[in-house]
C-alpha cells in the first residue's frame, strides 16, 4: 500500500511538474509575443515617420526667376524647383529673335536667378547670359565653384563650415572660412545670398 501511495504521489509530482513546465512555457511565449508586438509597432511608427519626412522632402517647391531679353513676355515667374532654362523660356512665352548659340537651355535654374536671353543682333557679346544668385546655405560644390575666386577646396570648406556650424546668417560669415578675405567677399557679394 505504501508503495502505491508513493507511486501515486510520484505520478502527481510528475504531472504537477509537467503542468508547471507547460504553464511556464505559455507564460514565456505570451511575454515574447507582447515584447515583439510592441517593438513591431514602434518600428512601424519609425518607418511611418521616415515616410512622412520623405514626403515632405518630395513636396513640390517653387522658385522665382527673372527673365528678360529675347523672350515674348519678360518678367518674374514662379516655376517648380529643378526646372530647366527651356522650361523658363516656355513659361515666358518662348523666344523672340534670340541667339541660342550662347545659352544652355538644359541648365537647371536656381531661385532668384536673373536670366538674360541675347537677341540675334546682340549675339554672345554679353559675358554673363545668366546671372545666378547662389544661396550659400544650399549650394553644391559645383555651384559654389562658379563664383570668382572659389575653387574646389574653398567650396568644400564652405560646405563643411555650413554642415558643422549651421547656416550662414549673413554674407559676411564667409570671412570665417580660411582663404576668403575682404577682397574675395567684395567680388562675390552681389552673387550670393543666405536666403
Amino acid at each position: 500500500m505504501k508503495e502505491n501511495i508513493e507511486r501515486i504521489i510520484s505520478n502527481i509530482n510528475i504531472k504537477l511538474y509537467r503542468y508547471t513546465v507547460i504553464t511556464m512555457c505559455f507564460i514565456n511565449l505570451f511575454i515574447i509575443l507582447i515584447v515583439f508586438t510592441t517593438n513591431d509597432s514602434t518600428e512601424f511608427k519609425i518607418i511611418n515617420s521616415e515616410t512622412d519626412t520623405g514626403n515632405v522632402k518630395k513636396d513640390i517647391v517653387e522658385i522665382y526667376f527673372d527673365i528678360s531679353g529675347a523672350v515674348e513676355t519678360p518678367g518674374v515667374y514662379k516655376i517648380k524647383d529643378g526646372s530647366r532654362l527651356i522650361d523658363a523660356i516656355a513659361l515666358s512665352g518662348g523666344l523672340k529673335n534670340a541667339d541660342t548659340t550662347c545659352i544652355n537651355q538644359s541648365k537647371v535654374i536656381t531661385d532668384g536667378e536673373k536670366i538674360t536671353i541675347p537677341t540675334l543682333s546682340e549675339g554672345c557679346k554679353s559675358s554673363a547670359v545668366t546671372e545666378t544668385i547662389i544661396n550659400i546655405n544650399q549650394a553644391t560644390e559645383d555651384e559654389l565653384m562658379t563664383l570668382p575666386g572659389i575653387g574646389s577646396k574653398k567650396a568644400l570648406d564652405i560646405i563643411s563650415y555650413r554642415d558643422t556650424k549651421g547656416y550662414f546668417v549673413k554674407k559676411e560669415d564667409l570671412l570665417n572660412i580660411g582663404g576668403i578675405g575682404e577682397s574675395t567677399l567684395a567680388n562675390i557679394s552681389n552673387m550670393v545670398t543666405v536666403n
